[in-house]
């Protein structure tokens, strides 16, 4: 049984429910004034559990009435499914590879001669990055994940302006009704700080030696 200086590990091997949950935040969206927030969880407490489902928000709306030529507002969620693996079993960077999904409505405009945009958006596509411990505490561990996001994007939206009157004026010509961006688009970049109770140190470890006398088998019959 694998166990760190915590004894987090239980006698049958497996983690406890709190050591499957981790909390984030990401830096790189708080430099940009958006608050943010991500909960994850392991999908099994196996020992030889690979999987874990997330979900990262991020808001940030100013409700202001008056009219203003410089506003950036998001909402907007995205959940996302993991694979966990390692270079090595010494290593102590967890990699990962997933997928994820993302649903929101946006509203800015970036200089008084410029229209605004008012709209929604779903978006899809892969993710990757690596988990590496920073601090270990007593009862919980503080890791740092680094990693981005990229795919494409269906969005709608208002292109809007403000007339001398200083009232709202949808300009129709503009506005595009739901539509496929015709590139990818990267979607995110994450610099977190993530809290755990069981340190990424500690998973994603352990492999199961039937699946690795199996995959020997195979490649010896290849």
């Amino acid at each position: 049984v694998y166990s760190n200086n915590a004894g987090i590990m239980t006698g049958n091997g497996k983690c406890r429910f709190a050591d499957l949950w981790s909390f984030r935040v990401n830096a790189v969206d708080f430099l940009a004034t958006i608050p943010n927030a991500g909960l994850e969880v392991d999908l099994s407490c196996s020992p030889y559990n690979r999987l874990s489902l997330g979900a990262d928000v991020r808001y940030r709306w100013n409700y202001r009435s008056n009219p203003t030529d410089y506003l950036m507002n998001v909402a907007e969620v995205r959940p996302e499914l993991k694979y966990w693996w390692r270079g090595s079993s010494v290593s102590r960077f967890a990699w990962y590879g997933g997928i994820y999904g993302e649903a929101g409505s946006y509203k800015y405009k970036l200089g008084k001669s410029r229209n605004g945009k008012d709209g929604d958006m779903y978006g899809a596509g892969i993710s990757a990055g690596f988990s590496r411990p920073l601090y270990q505490y007593r009862r919980c561990a503080l890791d740092l994940e680094v990693g981005m996001s990229a795919g494409f994007l269906s969005t709608r939206f208002d292109s809007y302006s403000y007339n001398d009157d200083n009232a709202y004026i949808v300009n129709q010509d503009a506005s595009k009704d739901w539509h496929v961006l015709p590139y990818p688009v990267l979607a995110q970049l994450r610099v977190a700080l993530v809290l755990r109770s069981m340190s990424v140190d500690a998973k994603y470890r352990k492999v199961s030696e039937r699946r690795l006398a199996r995959r020997q088998e195979r490649r010896m019959r290849d």
